[in-house]
C-alpha cells in the first residue's frame, strides 16, 4: 500500500468520524431546543401566563442560535495574513 493510499484511508476515516460528530450534534441541538421549550412552558404555566411576554423575550433569543445552522468555517490561515 502506497503512502497515497494510506493518506486516502486516513482521510476517509476522518470524514466518517466528522459525519458521526455532525449527526450527534444535530441530535443534541434538537434535545436542547426541546428542553428550552419545556422549561418555558412550565414557567409560563406556574406563573399563570402573567409573564408570557417576558418569558418569550428570554426564550426567543436563546432558541434562535440553538436552531440556527452553523456559519461556514473560516480558513485558519487566510491569505495575506
Amino acid at each position: 500500500m502506497s503512502a497515497f493510499d494510506k493518506a486516502n484511508d486516513v482521510a476517509d476515516k476522518a470524514r466518517d468520524v466528522a459525519g458521526k460528530v455532525e449527526d450527534v450534534t444535530e441530535e443534541k441541538v434538537d434535545e436542547l431546543g426541546d428542553l428550552i421549550d419545556k422549561a418555558a412552558e412550565k414557567l409560563d404555566e406556574k406563573t399563570g401566563g402573567k409573564y408570557s411576554d417576558k418569558i418569550d423575550k428570554v426564550v426567543d433569543p436563546i432558541q434562535d442560535p440553538v436552531g440556527a445552522t452553523a456559519p461556514a468555517e473560516e480558513p485558519r490561515n487566510p491569505p495575506g495574513r
